[in-house]
Protein backbone atom coordinates (compact mmCIF):
# COMPACT_ATOMS: atom_id res chain seq x y z
CA UNK A 1 0.00 0.00 0.00
CA UNK A 2 1.91 3.15 -1.17
CA UNK A 3 0.47 5.91 0.93
CA UNK A 4 2.64 8.65 2.49
CA UNK A 5 2.33 8.95 5.66
CA UNK A 6 3.61 11.75 8.00
CA UNK A 7 5.24 10.96 11.40
CA UNK A 8 5.45 13.97 13.51
CA UNK A 9 7.31 13.96 16.38
CA UNK A 10 7.28 17.19 18.92
CA UNK A 11 10.84 17.18 20.41
CA UNK A 12 12.45 18.93 23.95
CA UNK A 13 15.35 17.75 25.67
CA UNK A 14 15.36 13.73 24.97
CA UNK A 15 19.19 12.85 24.21
CA UNK A 16 18.55 9.39 26.29
CA UNK A 17 15.25 8.57 24.54
CA UNK A 18 15.10 10.14 20.56
CA UNK A 19 17.07 7.58 18.73
CA UNK A 20 15.27 4.35 19.83
CA UNK A 21 11.98 6.55 19.01
CA UNK A 22 13.50 7.45 15.58
CA UNK A 23 15.08 4.62 15.06
CA UNK A 24 11.57 2.62 15.69
CA UNK A 25 10.46 5.14 12.93
CA UNK A 26 12.73 4.59 10.08
CA UNK A 27 12.56 0.60 10.62
CA UNK A 28 8.96 0.39 10.02
CA UNK A 29 7.57 -2.39 7.32
CA UNK A 30 5.96 0.46 5.29
CA UNK A 31 8.34 2.63 4.41
CA UNK A 32 6.69 5.49 2.28
CA UNK A 33 6.72 7.67 5.42
CA UNK A 34 8.64 11.27 6.45
CA UNK A 35 9.92 11.96 9.82
CA UNK A 36 9.08 15.78 10.97
CA UNK A 37 11.07 16.19 13.95
CA UNK A 38 10.38 19.61 15.34
CA UNK A 39 12.66 20.24 18.16
CA UNK A 40 10.97 22.78 20.63
CA UNK A 41 14.17 24.71 21.69
CA UNK A 42 16.01 21.89 23.19
CA UNK A 43 19.12 22.75 25.52
CA UNK A 44 20.63 19.65 25.73
CA UNK A 45 22.34 17.15 22.85
CA UNK A 46 18.72 16.31 21.39
CA UNK A 47 19.09 18.83 18.21
CA UNK A 48 22.30 17.60 17.02
CA UNK A 49 20.85 13.73 17.16
CA UNK A 50 18.14 14.72 15.11
CA UNK A 51 20.43 16.78 12.49
CA UNK A 52 22.28 13.47 12.13
CA UNK A 53 19.40 11.25 11.25
CA UNK A 54 18.42 14.43 8.73
CA UNK A 55 22.16 14.03 6.97
CA UNK A 56 21.57 10.10 6.65
CA UNK A 57 17.97 9.51 5.86
CA UNK A 58 16.34 11.37 3.32
CA UNK A 59 12.76 10.71 4.65
CA UNK A 60 13.78 12.57 7.96
CA UNK A 61 13.19 16.66 8.11
CA UNK A 62 14.28 18.61 10.74
CA UNK A 63 12.68 22.16 12.49
CA UNK A 64 14.38 23.84 15.27
CA UNK A 65 12.26 26.35 17.08
CA UNK A 66 12.51 28.36 20.20
CA UNK A 67 10.81 26.58 22.94
CA UNK A 68 6.65 27.10 22.26
CA UNK A 69 5.52 23.78 23.76
CA UNK A 70 4.15 20.53 22.55
CA UNK A 71 1.25 22.25 20.70
CA UNK A 72 2.73 24.71 18.73
CA UNK A 73 5.15 21.88 17.88
CA UNK A 74 2.32 19.56 16.77
CA UNK A 75 1.05 22.27 14.41
CA UNK A 76 4.18 23.33 13.19
CA UNK A 77 4.50 19.59 12.06
CA UNK A 78 1.22 19.60 10.77
CA UNK A 79 2.21 22.75 8.46
CA UNK A 80 4.59 20.84 7.01
CA UNK A 81 3.59 17.40 6.35
CA UNK A 82 2.55 16.25 2.93
CA UNK A 83 1.38 12.78 3.52
CA UNK A 84 -2.37 11.21 3.59
CA UNK A 85 -1.93 10.10 6.84
CA UNK A 86 -0.55 11.41 9.91
CA UNK A 87 0.48 9.56 12.98
CA UNK A 88 1.91 11.81 16.03
CA UNK A 89 4.95 9.79 18.42
CA UNK A 90 6.56 10.91 21.53
CA UNK A 91 9.94 11.65 21.91
CA UNK A 92 10.13 8.94 24.93
CA UNK A 93 8.04 6.53 23.15
CA UNK A 94 8.50 4.12 20.61
CA UNK A 95 6.23 1.72 18.05
CA UNK A 96 6.64 -1.74 16.94
CA UNK A 97 7.61 -2.71 13.47
CA UNK A 98 4.68 -2.97 11.40
CA UNK A 99 2.91 -0.52 13.16
CA UNK A 100 2.06 1.64 10.24
CA UNK A 101 1.41 -1.19 8.03
CA UNK A 102 -1.10 -2.32 10.32
CA UNK A 103 -3.08 0.69 10.71
CA UNK A 104 -3.24 1.36 6.85
CA UNK A 105 -4.36 -1.99 6.52
CA UNK A 106 -7.30 -1.21 8.31
CA UNK A 107 -8.46 2.21 6.68
CA UNK A 108 -10.98 0.03 4.52
CA UNK A 109 -9.21 1.21 1.31
CA UNK A 110 -9.61 5.11 2.71
CA UNK A 111 -12.80 4.89 3.74
CA UNK A 112 -12.27 5.32 7.31
CA UNK A 113 -10.36 8.51 8.51
CA UNK A 114 -9.47 7.18 11.90
CA UNK A 115 -7.61 4.00 12.60
CA UNK A 116 -6.52 3.26 16.30
CA UNK A 117 -3.63 0.90 17.68
CA UNK A 118 -3.03 -0.51 20.91
CA UNK A 119 -1.51 1.22 23.70
CA UNK A 120 1.31 -0.50 26.44
CA UNK A 121 2.21 1.76 29.26
CA UNK A 122 5.33 1.60 30.96
CA UNK A 123 5.85 3.18 34.17
CA UNK A 124 8.55 2.65 36.31
CA UNK A 125 9.18 -0.82 35.57
CA UNK A 126 5.58 -1.99 35.41
CA UNK A 127 4.04 -2.69 31.88
CA UNK A 128 -0.02 -2.52 31.56
CA UNK A 129 -1.64 -3.11 27.69
CA UNK A 130 -4.62 -1.33 26.47
CA UNK A 131 -6.71 -2.45 23.19
CA UNK A 132 -9.67 -2.02 22.15
CA UNK A 133 -10.72 -5.49 22.22
CA UNK A 134 -12.86 -5.63 25.36
CA UNK A 135 -15.03 -3.33 23.21
CA UNK A 136 -15.15 -4.53 20.02
CA UNK A 137 -15.03 -8.29 19.62
CA UNK A 138 -16.34 -9.17 16.68
CA UNK A 139 -14.91 -6.68 14.19
CA UNK A 140 -12.62 -3.96 13.33
CA UNK A 141 -15.12 -1.18 12.78
CA UNK A 142 -16.41 0.79 15.41
CA UNK A 143 -18.55 4.28 16.92
CA UNK A 144 -18.46 4.07 20.48
CA UNK A 145 -16.38 7.22 21.40
CA UNK A 146 -16.82 6.29 24.73
CA UNK A 147 -14.33 3.45 23.82
CA UNK A 148 -11.59 6.00 22.46
CA UNK A 149 -11.23 7.64 25.50
CA UNK A 150 -11.38 4.67 27.90
CA UNK A 151 -8.24 3.52 25.91
CA UNK A 152 -6.57 6.77 25.28
CA UNK A 153 -7.64 10.09 24.73
CA UNK A 154 -4.54 11.31 23.24
CA UNK A 155 -2.96 11.40 19.87
CA UNK A 156 -0.78 8.38 20.65
CA UNK A 157 -1.93 5.25 18.64
CA UNK A 158 -3.65 6.66 16.46
CA UNK A 159 -3.61 6.98 12.61
CA UNK A 160 -5.51 10.61 11.15
CA UNK A 161 -6.39 11.66 7.62
CA UNK A 162 -4.69 14.47 7.32
CA UNK A 163 -6.76 16.28 4.94
CA UNK A 164 -9.61 15.60 7.88
CA UNK A 165 -7.58 17.98 9.73
CA UNK A 166 -7.08 20.71 7.90
CA UNK A 167 -10.32 20.55 5.92
CA UNK A 168 -12.11 21.07 9.44
CA UNK A 169 -9.03 23.79 10.76
CA UNK A 170 -8.45 21.19 13.42
CA UNK A 171 -5.15 22.37 15.74
CA UNK A 172 -3.94 21.37 19.07
CA UNK A 173 -4.89 24.73 21.25
CA UNK A 174 -1.42 26.52 22.09
CA UNK A 175 -3.12 28.17 25.44
CA UNK A 176 -3.75 24.29 27.33
CA UNK A 177 -0.81 23.21 29.10
CA UNK A 178 -2.82 20.05 29.79
CA UNK A 179 -5.06 17.79 27.96
CA UNK A 180 -5.03 19.67 24.48
CA UNK A 181 -4.45 16.43 22.81
CA UNK A 182 -7.78 15.18 23.98
CA UNK A 183 -9.65 18.33 22.68
CA UNK A 184 -8.18 18.11 19.59
CA UNK A 185 -9.08 14.76 19.18
CA UNK A 186 -12.74 16.04 20.65
CA UNK A 187 -12.94 18.17 17.32
CA UNK A 188 -11.68 15.56 15.28
CA UNK A 189 -14.35 12.93 16.39
CA UNK A 190 -16.87 15.38 15.40
CA UNK A 191 -16.34 14.79 12.02
CA UNK A 192 -16.22 10.97 12.33
CA UNK A 193 -18.74 8.04 11.77
CA UNK A 194 -16.63 5.08 12.31
CA UNK A 195 -13.19 4.42 12.91
CA UNK A 196 -11.39 0.91 12.46
CA UNK A 197 -8.84 -1.16 14.98
CA UNK A 198 -5.60 -2.34 14.34
CA UNK A 199 -4.41 -4.51 17.54
CA UNK A 200 -1.06 -5.42 15.81
CA UNK A 201 0.14 -1.81 15.86
CA UNK A 202 1.51 -1.36 19.20
CA UNK A 203 2.74 1.82 20.66
CA UNK A 204 4.50 2.08 23.68
CA UNK A 205 4.81 4.62 25.57
CA UNK A 206 7.33 4.53 28.66
CA UNK A 207 6.61 6.99 30.95
CA UNK A 208 9.11 8.24 33.07
CA UNK A 209 7.52 10.75 35.49
CA UNK A 210 8.69 14.56 35.01
CA UNK A 211 10.07 16.29 37.90
CA UNK A 212 8.43 19.57 36.53
CA UNK A 213 5.66 18.37 36.58
CA UNK A 214 5.52 16.63 40.12
CA UNK A 215 6.16 19.91 41.42
CA UNK A 216 4.44 22.41 39.81
CA UNK A 217 4.23 25.94 40.47
CA UNK A 218 1.40 27.87 41.06
CA UNK A 219 0.69 28.89 37.84
CA UNK A 220 1.43 26.26 36.12
CA UNK A 221 -1.09 24.35 37.79
CA UNK A 222 -3.81 26.85 37.54
CA UNK A 223 -2.78 26.61 33.80
CA UNK A 224 -3.94 23.29 33.80
CA UNK A 225 -6.60 23.93 35.98
CA UNK A 226 -8.16 26.23 33.34
CA UNK A 227 -7.11 23.59 30.63
CA UNK A 228 -9.18 20.73 32.54
CA UNK A 229 -12.04 23.39 32.42
CA UNK A 230 -11.60 23.22 28.65
CA UNK A 231 -11.79 19.88 28.49
CA UNK A 232 -15.00 19.58 30.17
CA UNK A 233 -16.80 21.88 28.27
CA UNK A 234 -15.61 20.07 24.83
CA UNK A 235 -16.47 16.84 26.36
CA UNK A 236 -19.79 17.73 27.56
CA UNK A 237 -20.77 19.28 24.24
CA UNK A 238 -19.75 16.78 22.01
CA UNK A 239 -21.52 13.92 24.39
CA UNK A 240 -24.89 15.74 24.24
CA UNK A 241 -24.62 16.53 20.25
CA UNK A 242 -23.32 12.86 19.31
CA UNK A 243 -26.07 11.81 21.95
CA UNK A 244 -23.03 9.80 23.52
CA UNK A 245 -23.53 6.68 25.49
CA UNK A 246 -22.09 6.67 29.10
CA UNK A 247 -21.89 10.10 28.71
CA UNK A 248 -22.05 10.31 32.94
CA UNK A 249 -18.70 8.10 33.52
CA UNK A 250 -16.93 10.41 30.58
CA UNK A 251 -17.74 13.23 32.68
CA UNK A 252 -17.19 11.82 36.16
CA UNK A 253 -13.63 11.19 34.68
CA UNK A 254 -13.29 14.28 33.23
CA UNK A 255 -14.07 16.06 36.53
CA UNK A 256 -12.02 13.66 38.52
CA UNK A 257 -9.37 14.89 36.47
CA UNK A 258 -10.00 18.70 36.94
CA UNK A 259 -9.93 17.88 40.89
CA UNK A 260 -7.06 16.28 40.95
CA UNK A 261 -5.23 18.71 39.00
CA UNK A 262 -6.92 20.92 41.41
CA UNK A 263 -4.65 19.53 44.38
CA UNK A 264 -1.63 20.01 43.21
CA UNK A 265 -2.05 23.48 43.83
CA UNK A 266 0.80 25.28 45.43
CA UNK A 267 0.65 28.43 47.37
CA UNK A 268 -2.15 31.17 47.50
CA UNK A 269 -5.84 30.03 46.99
CA UNK A 270 -5.42 26.29 48.43
CA UNK A 271 -7.96 26.28 50.77
CA UNK A 272 -11.85 25.68 51.30
CA UNK A 273 -13.24 29.15 50.40
CA UNK A 274 -11.15 28.37 47.11
CA UNK A 275 -11.79 24.78 46.38
CA UNK A 276 -15.35 25.80 46.88
CA UNK A 277 -14.55 28.29 43.80
CA UNK A 278 -12.98 25.76 41.85
CA UNK A 279 -15.59 23.40 42.21
CA UNK A 280 -18.43 25.96 40.93
CA UNK A 281 -16.65 26.27 38.22
CA UNK A 282 -16.76 22.65 37.41
CA UNK A 283 -20.04 22.48 37.95
CA UNK A 284 -21.13 24.81 35.35
CA UNK A 285 -18.32 23.50 32.60
CA UNK A 286 -20.03 19.81 33.18
CA UNK A 287 -23.28 20.64 34.37
CA UNK A 288 -25.66 17.83 35.68
CA UNK A 289 -25.42 13.90 35.99
CA UNK A 290 -26.87 10.64 36.44
CA UNK A 291 -25.52 7.67 36.99
CA UNK A 292 -22.59 6.24 37.94
CA UNK A 293 -20.75 2.40 37.60
CA UNK A 294 -18.19 1.99 40.33
CA UNK A 295 -17.82 3.49 43.84
CA UNK A 296 -15.13 6.43 42.67
CA UNK A 297 -17.51 7.86 40.38
CA UNK A 298 -20.82 7.39 42.53
CA UNK A 299 -18.62 9.56 45.36
CA UNK A 300 -17.71 11.88 42.88
CA UNK A 301 -21.59 12.30 41.40
CA UNK A 302 -23.00 12.12 44.94
CA UNK A 303 -21.01 14.84 45.94
CA UNK A 304 -21.28 16.91 42.88
CA UNK A 305 -25.20 16.77 42.66
CA UNK A 306 -25.24 17.88 45.99
CA UNK A 307 -22.94 20.58 45.14
CA UNK A 308 -20.44 19.48 47.86
CA UNK A 309 -17.78 18.34 46.29
CA UNK A 310 -14.84 18.56 48.88
CA UNK A 311 -15.36 15.14 50.76
CA UNK A 312 -13.83 14.30 46.88
CA UNK A 313 -10.82 16.65 47.41
CA UNK A 314 -10.07 15.50 50.66
CA UNK A 315 -9.89 11.71 48.71
CA UNK A 316 -7.70 13.09 45.79
CA UNK A 317 -5.30 14.97 48.62
CA UNK A 318 -4.89 12.20 50.31
CA UNK A 319 -3.77 9.39 47.63
CA UNK A 320 -1.70 12.01 46.31
CA UNK A 321 0.04 12.23 49.91
CA UNK A 322 0.60 8.22 49.45
CA UNK A 323 1.94 9.01 45.92
CA UNK A 324 -1.03 7.44 44.15
CA UNK A 325 -2.47 10.19 42.35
Amino acid sequence: MNKLVSVIVPVFNREKTIRRCIDSILTQTHGDLELILVDDGSQDGTGLICDHYDRVDSRVRVFHNINHGVSYSRNYGLDHATGEYVIFVDSDDYINTSYIEHLLEKTENGELALVVGSLVVKTEGKEEKYNMNAYCPNGTIYNDYYALQKISGGVWNKLYRRMSIKDNHIRFNEDMSYSEDRVFNIEYYSHLEYYGIASESIYTCDYVPDQDVIHLSFEKTEKAFRSELEKIKKERAFAESKKIQHRDELMSDAISAALGTFCRLKGEGNDYSAFQRRAEEIRNAAGAMKCADTWKRRLVQICYNSGFLYPVYVYYCHKQKQGMC
